[in-house]
């Protein structure tokens, strides 16, 4: 089921007017991107965990349910439903490098796209990274866990989750209760009624639309860093980190199976896939450090060092102290450092052969 409609009315005029801001940004420092896409989808399991009754077994690939596309620029929505045993409909955004990527967490929406067309997105901006970026130290995890709580009367929601930041910048989203209760019903794994289906594409929409609101008002906050000792320009900082996403989706779409099925958290793989990276577990921790899902793609590279970060934003006791004593420079196999440009040279052959 695929569907086309209009939906700029979801964000302010003050909202509408940072995105068409962001995007000329982002166009200033890269002409070559024309396209500017939100996106979010939902999934399950292919399998159901020990003594449970729904589709949330770790490991293997995602069974991919429905994906909305959100054109913040044009207005333009398009929403896919994938019925089993149906045909998939072709992906309905151009996945080169003329187009960004807008998601929040976006390795899952780049491991359903690899699920259900073998390619995905090159040029991604991962709000997520760029919030545990702005806010990568343990005290301001704790203030942000205070301030979340009373974002909205005292609900519980987590200050690194969507709604959690949604919250923390005076976005009006929908209580965690309501998506607790949609992801269970997606991790049923369906059939779902015609209604059901309505209610999951709404409720995926509604992700779309928070994230699409979400990067309005955080774009801002992107600031100038500090890049392997040089000072870059922010958002060129926020658009090389989201350039190592595709990569981390690779490598978790084709790892073994035994990892994808032991059981560790996205959290454990994120430092598993690290510490690969750099070939040693006590790389040095410098401050290029993003998060714990994008090693330094500079440092990467240039095949002189690596960081480790964790998915909480907080480095262990280990790796405190080897920071403070400068840490080991390692060497980096050449097959992680080519990682981002061979998903891009991928892409660009799939979609060249599809054409």
């Amino acid at each position: 089921m695929v569907t086309i409609a209009n939906q700029n009315a979801r964000l302010t005029l003050q909202q509408q007017e940072s995105v068409e801001r962001f995007f000329a940004r982002v166009q200033a420092i890269n002409p070559g991107i024309k396209h500017l896409w939100v996106a979010d989808s939902e999934f399950h399991s292919a399998f159901k965990a020990p003594g449970s009754d729904l589709m949330n077994g770790q490991g293997g690939r995602p069974v991919p349910v429905c994906f909305v596309f959100y054109n913040p620029i044009t207005g333009e929505t398009v929403e896919q439903f994938y019925r089993a045993g149906e045909p998939i409909p072709p992906c309905p955004i151009n996945l080169g490098a003329d187009t960004l990527l807008i998601a929040f967490t976006a390795i899952a929406e780049l491991t359903t796209m690899l699920a259900l067309w073998g390619h995905m997105s090159v040029r991604v901006l991962d709000l997520d990274v760029e919030w545990r970026h702005i806010n990568n130290e343990e005290f301001t995890l704790k203030q942000l866990k205070n301030e979340a709580r009373g974002a909205k009367g005292n609900e519980e929601l987590s200050p690194l989750g969507l709604l959690g930041v949604c919250a923390l910048h005076g976005i009006s989203t929908r209580d965690q209760q309501h998506k607790d209760e949609m992801r269970r019903m997606i991790l049923t794994g369906g059939p779902w009624t015609e209604e059901e289906e309505r209610k999951i594409l709404d409720y995926c929409g509604e992700d779309v639309w928070d994230t699409a609101a979400l990067l309005a008002e955080m774009w801002t906050k992107i600031s100038d860093a500090m890049y392997c000792r040089e000072k870059i320009d922010g958002m060129k900082a926020a658009l090389h980190r989201g350039r190592s996403m595709p990569a981390f989706a690779r490598a978790m779409s084709s790892s073994s199976p035994s990892i994808r099925s032991s059981g560790a958290s996205q959290k454990s793989l994120t430092i598993a896939k690290c510490r690969f990276a750099s070939g040693l577990a006590n790389a040095r921790i410098c401050k290029c450090s993003i998060s714990s899902s994008t090693p330094c793609a500079e440092a990467v590279r240039t095949g002189t060092t690596t960081i480790v970060r964790w998915a909480s934003g907080m480095p262990s006791s280990k790796e405190k102290r080897l920071s403070k004593r400068g840490g080991n420079k390692v060497t980096i196999p050449a097959a992680i450092a080519d990682s981002a440009t061979s998903e891009e040279a991928r892409t660009r052959d799939a979609v060249a052969s599809a054409a």
